[in-house]
C-alpha cells in the first residue's frame, strides 16, 4: 500500500538495511491478523531515525499504545514537555543532547549512559545539563527521567510538517475481502 509493505512472519526482526523502519504487531492466529495489523502499525508509529529506535514491537509499548490510539495530535502538540523536546532537536548541539537524554532514560545513572554512548561521564553530563536549560526540568530523578522518555516518545507520535515522517503513519483504511 503505497510506501508501506506487511509481511506475515513468525520470527521476530530486529534489523534492517538502510533506514527502513518497521512496526511489529502481536502475534495472531490467522483469523485475528487484522488485530495484528493494527498493532504493527501502532508500534509503526513509535519507531525512529536513531537506529535502536527503527524497530518497534507492540508487544514493548505497554501503556504507551494507548497514547497513540486515544490521545490526539492537538493534545500531544500541546504538550509543553513536546514542544520543548521539538526545541531542543531544532538547537545546534540539539542532536547530541538529545541522545544524552535517551541514554540516561535508558540507562538510569550518568556514568552508565556516557558508557552506552561512549563519551566521559562528564561530557555526557554537560549534555544532559545543556538538555535539561531546554526542558524545563531536572533529569536527576526518576520522575524526571520518565518525563523526558514520555516527552520523546510523544514527539514520535506527532505528525510531520511534511506529512511523510514514517513515524507517523496512519493506518489505512481495511477494506474487506472482496469489496
Amino acid at each position: 500500500m503505497g510506501d508501506t509493505a506487511a509481511v506475515l512472519v513468525s520470527p521476530v526482526v530486529d534489523r534492517l538495511p538502510g533506514t527502513w523502519r518497521v512496526g511489529v504487531g502481536p502475534p495472531v492466529d490467522g483469523a485475528d491478523v487484522a488485530g495484528s495489523w493494527t498493532g504493527a502499525w501502532t508500534a509503526l508509529r513509535f519507531t525512529g531515525p536513531h537506529p535502536a529506535d527503527r524497530v518497534v514491537n507492540w508487544a514493548d509499548l505497554g501503556a504507551l499504545a494507548l497514547f497513540a490510539t486515544h490521545v490526539p495530535d492537538e493534545a500531544i502538540s500541546g504538550l509543553a514537555d513536546v514542544r520543548a523536546v521539538e526545541e531542543l532537536s531544532r538547537r545546534p548541539y540539539g542532536a547530541e543532547a538529545l541522545e544524552a537524554v535517551r541514554a540516561l532514560c535508558a540507562e538510569g545513572s550518568v556514568r552508565r549512559a556516557a558508557a552506552a554512548v561512549h563519551l566521559h561521564h562528564s561530557s555526557l553530563a554537560a549534555r544532559v545539563a545543556r538538555a535539561e536549560a531546554v526542558l524545563g526540568f531536572s533529569l536527576a530523578d526518576p520522575a524526571g527521567r520518565l518525563r523526558a522518555h514520555l516527552a520523546l516518545q510523544l514527539v514520535r507520535l506527532r505528525p510531520a510538517v511534511s506529512g511523510a515522517e514514517p513515524g507517523a503513519a496512519r493506518p489505512p483504511a481495511r477494506r474487506r475481502p472482496g469489496g
